[in-house]
């Protein structure tokens, strides 16, 4: 089992059978936004949709029809649910997690 890093700090925490890298503001903001590195590690794997968000980063996410696909596929749905809208922001040189965040639509953007 390898280990979860902290890129600013050297904690590390076992998960997965990867390395994931995250800054010290990615720890902190996905604590205090009840994302588990668990679901960050698993929106990683299974992101289908992706998107230049400036300085280089790229922020990653699970479209609604490839959750679909995984619910047909037998995934667990409670693990599905909880990355249902989680958006991960990848710096562009080392591959750390940035951040983490519930990710919201464009209409509810875009009401006042």
């Amino acid at each position: 089992m390898a280990s979860v890093a902290w890129a600013d700090s050297g904690q590390s925490e076992g998960i997965n059978d990867n390395s994931l890298y995250l800054t010290a503001h990615a720890a902190k903001r996905s604590q205090q936004r009840a994302i588990r590195v668990g679901i960050i590690d698993f929106v990683l794997n299974e992101a289908d949709q992706e998107r230049h968000v400036g300085g280089g980063c790229r922020s990653y996410w699970i479209s609604q029809q490839e959750l679909a696909r995984l619910r047909k596929a037998g995934r667990d749905n409670a693990l599905l649910e909880r990355a249902s809208n989680i958006v991960v922001i990848i710096h562009p040189e080392d591959g750390a997690v940035i951040t983490a965040m519930h990710g919201y639509s464009r209409r509810a953007r875009s009401e006042p």
